[in-house]
């Protein structure tokens, strides 16, 4: 796959095509495992606003590349930030999917750890996280 392989899916299956989410997606994650956090932020901001609008809030893959960001924002530096979209994405993923989700875990599990890196004293008040 190059680089140019989002653009050839967008001019086939169009901007909205899941193949097109999917692919932008993959590439935004692979920027980011390359080692370009804030190329990932700006890659998985634009795919969040897009999943949003084309699949809506509930969406699985809605929720995915929330985390993405979120998840990319700490690795940029920017904790404080993480930290706030994990909290509400996990307010959120509690409200919509199954109690026992492996999502939720994973995103409480980051949550911690975006808490733990802004401040190794802080700790979350109680009940904030379930």
């Amino acid at each position: 796959m190059t680089g140019s392989d989002p653009d050839l899916r967008r001019d086939t299956g169009g901007p909205d095509d899941p193949d097109t989410l999917l692919a932008r997606h993959n590439l935004a994650y692979w920027t980011g495992a390359a080692g370009d956090a804030c190329s990932a932020v700006e890659a998985f901001a634009a795919l969040v606003e897009d999943r949003h609008r084309v699949q809506g809030p509930d969406d699985p893959d809605t929720l995915t590349a929330r985390y993405c960001l979120a998840y990319w924002h700490g690795e940029a530096g920017n904790s404080t930030l993480a930290t706030t979209e994990l909290a509400e994405l996990l307010d959120h993923q509690q409200r919509v999917l199954d109690p026992h989700h492996p999502d939720i875990a994973r995103s409480r599990q980051r949550l911690h750890h975006e808490l733990h890196r802004s401040s190794p004293t802080a700790r979350p008040r109680p009940g904030s996280i379930r």
